[in-house]
């Protein structure tokens, strides 16, 4: 994984070696498609999107391409940018004092948990809800820990969750990572983000150029057209659109409901 001390690290999939879709026959790579890569947070010296590397010795027939989340470094890109709005924006200390330590958090999701269901389950719902729009999509794999951030004041709070669970075969946990939370200044933290994304949008121009000189065989289908279009406007821009989206959460009515269902 190349710069190890970058809070997001990423490394493209060579394009010669990037699968591409097929449907009814017809092969196919569009931008997302063409960022197949490994990727990971790393949060000082804790690896959050490493697989266990047990795991990885007991099922050699897997064919691991590499201990880090192996998809489309785009995904990791999106959803980044999709919480960030509210990322940056902070939550009141007496808010967070409800998930204030790892436990306080299990503790508040358990009783959720309760709550679900009952008559007033779409309040309960909205009452979690900016916990909620602050948690990083990790679904697609099993490995990802869940993954919440936020601000308080001027300070960043990355925290994890590892709710990964076991492989059912072997027994072994998906991720061996324990539960945790990292905390950076809210510069840096953006700092990180503009990082990432600038070396995305630089690797991903070579990477265009190079099919749109015509290094992928023949039989592979490429929209060149919007390929350009995504990488010179849609990508490219997609940074400064999510700083510029308002965020406006209600914070005296998600502290009324909060009192009401967890006080």
């Amino acid at each position: 994984m190349a710069d190890r001390d970058a809070l997001i690290q990423f490394e493209l999939t060579p394009v010669h070696e990037v699968v591409p879709w097929e449907l009814d026959g017809v092969k196919c790579l569009h931008w997302f498609g063409l960022t197949r890569g490994s990727y990971n947070i790393r949060c000082g010296a804790i690896d959050l999107f490493r697989t266990n590397d047990a795991l990885i010795k007991a099922r050699p027939d897997w064919n691991w391409r590499g201990a880090f989340c192996d998809y489309q470094v785009a995904r990791l890109h999106m959803d980044l940018l999709q919480i960030l709005p509210h990322v940056l924006n902070p939550v009141p200390s007496d808010i967070l004092d409800y998930v204030r330590t790892i436990i306080d958090q299990r503790v508040f999701w358990r009783r959720f948990r309760e709550l679900s269901g009952g008559h007033d389950d779409d309040l309960a719902v909205f009452s979690q809800e900016w916990l909620r729009v602050r948690h990083l999509a990790g679904g697609y794999d099993r490995s990802i820990p869940d993954v919440r951030i936020w601000t308080e004041e001027e300070t960043v709070t990355i925290r994890w969750l590892n709710n990964c669970g076991n492989e059912p075969e072997t027994g072994l946990a998906w991720n061996s990572v324990d539960d945790g939370e990292w905390l950076l200044s809210k510069t840096d933290f953006l700092a990180e983000i503009r990082q990432f994304h600038k070396r995305l949008i630089s690797e991903m121009a070579g990477r265009v150029d190079s099919v749109v000189a015509g290094c992928l065989p023949d039989d592979v289908e490429v929209d060149i057209d919007n390929l350009l279009i995504e990488q010179r406007q849609e990508r490219l821009n997609a940074l400064d659109r999510a700083l510029a989206t308002p965020v406006d959460e209600n914070w005296d009515f998600i502290r009324k409901l909060l009192g009401e269902f967890f006080g």
